[in-house]
Order: structure tokens, then C-alpha cells, then sequence
């Protein structure tokens, strides 16, 4: 797991291309445009505003194989009587989007909204400005549960292939809201991602409901803070509930299977799965954490992942995070550049069960036996991502369920 080959699972640099590909505002002239800022969209009617559109034989347009309508069914419906329902399909050859032309009411804080999937899989959320700059998060969902998605607008990230001339989100020259499923872009990657991202293909329905641009933050689980005397960058303190990372899965029986968001893994963020600490600052540990859940084979290898890009991280000197284990395990702590080049620190077996502190130097980590590096360290400011990886069975260690609970993961700046 420590070299390229094995990791060209990861999805850093996969989550941006989606809305990006469906081209700028102004090419959006069949959407239904908003009068005026709104900042509720609670779907007890019809769409207001939201249009289905797809790139599909390199034409952009309207979707006409996918379907949107307001269900009224209970069970589909999360506030009030109706909720939007997003039929489409996932298929090479096309990236589908739900998009609304929408403009911020002053003084918006953060979005929140309710979402829904009948497969288990990463949703991007997309803010998109005038001048096409894109903000975005990335969340995962699980299979048919709903899930509350709460962040404040100043913690979107920029996209990857985009830019903005001052680096921040300006509320008033926002005019387009999308969301994107992360498997329509999965299954047209060329080669070996491509191949073993088939099993994602067919129909799927997206559920959104109770859309809210709110002039009240949401808690901070991310970005640049100053506490406790510390200058640090929040990579996920899991106060705000929502699901950031990317499970995937490697098998490595007879030759090397990849397997981005495995059917049998839970990931949660609940109370129970918190380190020690009373989350007095966001980077304090308590509160809220990560339970990721898992049945670990003799020949899997089980990871989570957490993107990075485009955040301001020159300054960074030390990662710090919690993480407990359910059963003795090897943790690869592994931290990649945009080049691919892969830093790690790992925790041995029998220092695994039971909530353990790390808090080590950048510069301490070492590099994976099959990776490379033009200079052989760490840069700070060409970090891309940072993966936790239970990669037991490299060492044969007993399978079963496993549970890996992570809290208070932040970057330490000088």
C-alpha cells in the first residue's frame, strides 16, 4: 500500500471534474433562473429550479434520460410532504449533474440541506460564482439513509481545476448550486479505475429535501484555526456530522482488486465514536468522531481518504489525529503529493487497540517502499491527501469485524 501502483485507487483529483466538464454558468441557458436570492427550497411543489443536465457524446444539455420530479411517497420525503426525486444512470460515455441557477441571500452563512441515495457513494456539492471559480464538498452517503448535511460556505474548498482572484467565496456572484455523483465520473476514468468501477453502473435515485441557506454557521470541522496558542489547518474535527473521507477496499488474493466505496463498510459520525476530550476548540478531541466499520478478510486491505487539494499548507510542520482500533492492526498513516509521492507513519500492532495520539513531525515521516521523490522529503505546500490505511493482513493479522474510530485530525502550522 505504501507505493503508487497500490494506491491508484485514491480519488484525489477525481471529485472536481464533474460540474467543471458541464461547462460555466453561461451555458446553463435552458436552467430555470431564480428571481431574486432565495433561501429556503423545500420542494413541497415542484423542482424550483433545479434541472437535470448531462454531458453525454461530448454535447451538453438538458437530461433527457434522466428523471426529477417531487415524490410525496413517506419513506422519500424527509421535512413536510414532498422531497425532489433525481433518477439517472450511471453509464460511460456520460457525466450526469442536478443543477439550479441560484443566487445567496447577503448575510448566508452556511448551507444545510437533507440528501438521500440508493447507493452507497460520494456526492459533491457545488457553489459556482459568475467568473466559473468552484467551491465544493465532497460527502459520503450511505445506501438509503438520510443524511443532514450541515458547512459553512467559508469552508468549501476551491475546486481543483479552478481558480478564484482573491480565494474566497463572494457571495454575491454566486448564480449556479449542483450536486454530482462521484460514480458517474468513476466509470469513464480510463484503465485499471475504470475497469474496477463497473459494478457501479446502472440506475440510481437521488433524494434531496429542505435546502437551506442559513444565516447561522454550522459548526467548524474544517480550515485554518487559531486555538490554544496554535496556528493549525482543521483537516476534520467531525463536529458538523458530515462524512468527508472516501472508504475503498484492496484485495490482493490473486493479483491486486480495487474497491472504492465497499458494500460491506459502515462509516458513521456519531458521539460514541469521539477520542478523549470535551471539543472545548475545534481541534480538541470529544465531541463527535468517525466510525468506520468493517469486515477485514485475510487478503483486504481496508483504507479511508481524505482529499486535500488546494488548501494552503506550506506552512505545515506536524500531523496530529486520534485513532482507535477495535483489534490489533497495522495503521499506515500515509500523507501523498500532488505527484504522487507517498509519506507515511505507521502504528504497530500492539499499540493499536485503544485510542492513540499521533503527533508527528512531517519531516519524520518516511517514504513508502515503492514510491519516489524527486528530492526525497516531505513538501508541505504539495500535499494532496491523507489516507488511514489498515493494511493488517500485509502482516496476517486475524481478520472479522473491525471498527476504526478517528477524531481531531489537523495539520500543526509553523
Amino acid at each position: 500500500m505504501a507505493g503508487r501502483e497500490s494506491n491508484s485507487w485514491t480519488v484525489c483529483g477525481l471529485l472536481v471534474a464533474g460540474l467543471l466538464a458541464l461547462g460555466g454558468p453561461a451555458r446553463l441557458p435552458q436552467a430555470q433562473a431564480q428571481d431574486g436570492a432565495r433561501a429556503a427550497y423545500d420542494f413541497e411543489t415542484d423542482a424550483q429550479g433545479f434541472t437535470a443536465f448531462s454531458v453525454k457524446d461530448g454535447n451538453f444539455g438538458p437530461d433527457g434520460d434522466s428523471t426529477l420530479k417531487v415524490t410525496r411517497e413517506k419513506a422519500e420525503a424527509k421535512v413536510g410532504s414532498g422531497a425532489l426525486a433525481y433518477g439517472y444512470k450511471v453509464e460511460p460515455g456520460a457525466i450526469r449533474a442536478l443543477i439550479a441557477e441560484a443566487r445567496v441571500p447577503a448575510g448566508t452563512h452556511s448551507v444545510r440541506f437533507w440528501v438521500r441515495s440508493s447507493a452507497a457513494t460520494q456526492l459533491l456539492l457545488s457553489v459556482r460564482e459568475q467568473d466559473g471559480s468552484d467551491y465544493q464538498l465532497p460527502f459520503y452517503v450511505p445506501a438509503f439513509e438520510w443524511v443532514q448535511v450541515a458547512v459553512n460556505l467559508d469552508e468549501l474548498a476551491v475546486g481543483q481545476d479552478s481558480s478564484d482572484e482573491n480565494g474566497k467565496l463572494d457571495l454575491d456572484q454566486v448564480n449556479t448550486v449542483g450536486f454530482l455523483d462521484l460514480a458517474t465520473m468513476l466509470v469513464n476514468l480510463p484503465g485499471d479505475i475504470g475497469k474496477a468501477t463497473a459494478r457501479l453502473q446502472g440506475p440510481r435515485t437521488l433524494w434531496l429535501d429542505d435546502l437551506q441557506l442559513s444565516k447561522e454557521r454550522a459548526a467548524k470541522a474544517s480550515g485554518p484555526v487559531q486555538a490554544d496558542g496554535k496556528h493549525a489547518y482543521l483537516v476534520d474535527n467531525f463536529e458538523a456530522g458530515v462524512v468527508k473521507w472516501t472508504p475503498a477496499r484492496v484485495t490482493f488474493a490473486e493479483g491486486l482488486a480495487f474497491d472504492i466505496f465497499p458494500a460491506n463498510v459502515a462509516l458513521k459520525v456519531q458521539p460514541e465514536a469521539a477520542g478523549p476530550g470535551m471539543a472545548r476548540t475545534p481541534l480538541e478531541a470529544g465531541g463527535k468522531g468517525l466510525r468506520f466499520s468493517y469486515k477485514r478478510g485475510e487478503k483486504e486491505v481496508y483504507a479511508l481518504v481524505h482529499t486535500l487539494e488546494k488548501r494552503a499548507l506550506g506552512q505545515a510542520e506536524r500531523l496530529h489525529l486520534n485513532v482507535s482500533m477495535s483489534q490489533k492492526s497495522l495503521v499506515l498513516v500515509q500523507v501523498k503529493e500532488k505527484d504522487d509521492s507517498e509519506y507515511q507513519y505507521a502504528i504497530q500492532p500492539d499499540n493499536s487497540v485503544g485510542w492513540q495520539e499521533v503527533n508527528v513531525a512531517l519531516s519524520d515521516l518516511t517514504l513508502g517502499d515503492q514510491s519516489k521523490d524527486e528530492n526525497g522529503k516531505l513538501d508541505p505546500d504539495q500535499i494532496k491527501e491523507i489516507a488511514l490505511v489498515d493494511a493488517s493482513a500485509l502482516l496476517g493479522l486475524p481478520g472479522g469485524d473491525t471498527t476504526m474510530d478517528l477524531d481531531a485530525v489537523y495539520l500543526l502550522l509553523k
